[in-house]
């Protein structure tokens, strides 16, 4: 028996028209963390936060966070200070603004200074000091700072760059701790999801539209961005400036890969994040900032996460077409009151329109248009 299919719209591309249909049967369960933003490099840039004593992120920043609805922060891996008691200010600095966010975070472990030595205690001693009970000792040094109520991490990073089998028992003794908690790693270890990362010319990210279609989960997108022109000759080339509304919908695309396969993708998260106008190589970047506020700007990459972000899908659902991708790509899901539609047609060609948008349709009337 033929499945039962919902008919969306029928939608002009440069080559003709599609139809496009989408099935009401089967589909997927998706993560709820698909748009997460890292917070790597924020302490090489300067004016990101208010002067003590509140040392706060910019209220204007900090709104342009908010607009995103971001899924999950991942906090800064730098050094913070020579100090240990600096450097763990600096953590609850982040975890403030995770609180203020309403979002959960991606600890990076082992903490930054750490030796190979130390770094499997050091660790441990980290997730005590941020969710340990203040009768533990590092939970009692965290309520020295100020905070009683510990915070939940649900996820850690193990970093790469150390011995393969440290960083196996670093994985190890954390899930043995805290069973609760999910880890990550760039090397390819028992126990730990993926870490992958895509960063390349537009044409590249739309090429990887299909990536994650064959992979195995779960798969964690820790940076993307198209960051070179589609006439770079190779990764050595130079980086844009600042992002463009190629690139962007480049990266819509495979954003929309990667929300299409979120039983195996567990979430993303562009990087990097602040670009100070006057002074920083963190290029090209989500947010602009000056000294003065309303300058602040979010980039086209910006929008089109606000985008996404904000028709979050509960289920993916296969889709039937009378064309395969290219130029045209898409996603269709629901949450629990609406069939979701997100669709970007693309091509590096400069007479062509770039476009993308999201629909919704209404679960009670599956049969209407949604447009």
């Amino acid at each position: 028996m033929a499945l039962q299919t919902l008919n969306f719209l029928t939608f002009a591309v440069t080559a003709g028209a599609i139809t496009l249909s989408v099935t009401r049967a089967g589909g997927n369960a998706t993560s709820p963390y698909m748009y997460g933003l890292t917070l790597d490099g924020l302490n090489s840039i300067d004016g990101l936060f208010t002067p003590s004593p509140t040392n706060e992120l910019r209220p204007d920043l900090l709104d342009k966070l908010k607009a995103l609805n971001p899924s999950f922060l991942r906090l800064p891996v730098a050094r913070y200070s020579s100090s240990e008691s600096a450097n763990r200010s600096n953590l609850l600095k982040y975890i403030d603004l995770a609180t203020t966010l309403s979002t959960p975070v991606i600890l990076p472990l082992p903490p930054a200074g750490s030796s190979p030595r130390h770094a499997v205690q050091d660790s441990l001693n980290e997730l005590e000091f941020l969710t340990g009970d203040v009768s533990e000792p590092f939970g009692a040094l965290r309520e020295e700072l100020g905070y009683s109520v510990p915070w939940k991490i649900p996820f850690v990073e193990i970093l790469g760059g150390m011995d393969a089998r440290l960083e196996q028992q670093l994985c190890e003794a954390v899930r043995e701790r805290y069973p609760d908690v999910g880890a990550f790693s760039s090397s390819k270890m028992e126990g730990a999801g993926r870490v992958v990362q895509e960063y390349g010319t537009p044409d590249e990210l739309v090429r990887a539209f299909g990536d994650f279609d064959h992979s195995r989960g779960p798969i964690w997108v820790a940076g993307y961005a198209a960051v070179q022109e589609n006439t770079s000759m190779d990764q050595n080339s130079p980086t844009i400036p600042y992002p463009t509304w190629l690139g962007a919908v480049a990266e819509a695309i495979f954003l929309l890969g990667a929300e299409r396969n979120s039983d195996r993708v567990w979430g993303t998260s562009y990087a990097p994040l602040f670009q100070n106008f006057n002074n920083s190589n963190q290029i090209p970047a989500l947010i602009t900032y000056t000294t003065n506020p309303p300058s602040t700007t979010g980039s086209t990459s910006h929008r089109i996460i606000q985008l996404l972000s904000s028709a979050r899908l509960t289920h993916s659902l296969p889709t039937l077409s009378s064309s395969p991708p290219n130029p045209a790509y898409w996603l269709a899901g629901r949450d629990s009151a609406s069939y979701i539609l997100k669709l970007a047609t693309y091509t590096s060609s400069p007479s062509t329109t770039i476009y993308f948008t999201t629909g919704r349709g209404r679960t009670t009337r599956p049969e209407k248009r949604m447009w």
